[in-house]
């Protein structure tokens, strides 16, 4: 999602992150899943994913022929499931996501990606979903704190910074923030104004340091906080 919209928006010359993973947000009311019901799964399995044991069963990999794999991730709303952890359908128990109700009530943005693998190359249609809510997502789960592992933290921090940058270039994505009243929206919004204050925040450390590290870019701790408080006026102007 984030890189994807990082290709589409590009941030002045950083390059997206990359990514090996690949999320799925699942509409449990939508697509009518129950406790009984068995649509996600089979499906996965039909591609020759497999479900990881134990806690993590939410995870589905499927390995490649050169040691590669892929791992793809399910996850509902709050809410979608009275269960704790949230059941997804039969025999899955996934995990609730910070920013999926808002990314859920928007309609998604296809975009036609075309995936090579050496003499290979498969077209395909993807639902994202649109950029205000990706950046949302992101900034939800950095707010909520349930990610704790410092690697994961920092990869949240630098994708959620980057995509509020790539929202100051899009007039859609900055008119649905400002007028979003989804409490996620509100309180991704709220950690951007009130964590990336100043240079020294831990937030902008994080984004200094993956600058710096990954690109050889000065200024990254700055840079966050100049996106942190032109995202924070562009979405207040009408409130």
């Amino acid at each position: 999602m984030a890189r994807l919209w990082l290709y589409l928006r590009p941030v002045e010359d950083i390059p997206p992150r990359a990514t090996a993973d690949v999320d799925l947000g699942i509409d449990r009311q939508g697509l009518r899943l129950t406790a009984t019901t068995e649509r996600v799964r089979p499906l996965l399995e039909a591609q020759q994913y497999t479900a990881l044991p134990g806690d993590e069963g939410f995870r589905f990999r499927k390995s490649f022929g050169d040691g590669e794999a892929l791992l793809v991730d399910v996850f509902v709303a709050k809410g979608a499931s009275r269960e704790e952890p949230p059941v997804l359908e039969k025999g899955v128990v996934t995990l609730a996501a910070p920013g999926l109700t808002y990314a859920l009530a928007c309609h998604p943005y296809f975009v036609d990606v075309d995936f090579v693998d050496e003499d290979t190359t498969t077209a395909m249609e993807l639902p994202l979903p649109t950029l205000d809510a990706a950046f949302v997502l992101k900034g939800a789960l950095v707010e909520s704190g349930v990610r704790t592992r410092p690697d994961r933290r920092r990869r949240d921090r630098v994708d959620a910074i980057m995509l509020a940058a790539a929202c100051l270039t899009d007039d859609e994505a900055l008119e649905a923030l400002r007028h979003a009243q989804n409490k996620e929206a509100r309180r991704a919004l709220r950690w951007m104004a009130e964590r990336v204050t100043h240079a020294e925040s831990p937030v902008a450390q994080t984004i200094g340091d993956y600058l710096h590290d990954e690109h050889d870019l000065p200024g990254g701790a700055d840079w966050a906080v100049e996106i942190a408080a032109a995202l924070t006026s562009a979405t207040r102007a009408r409130q």
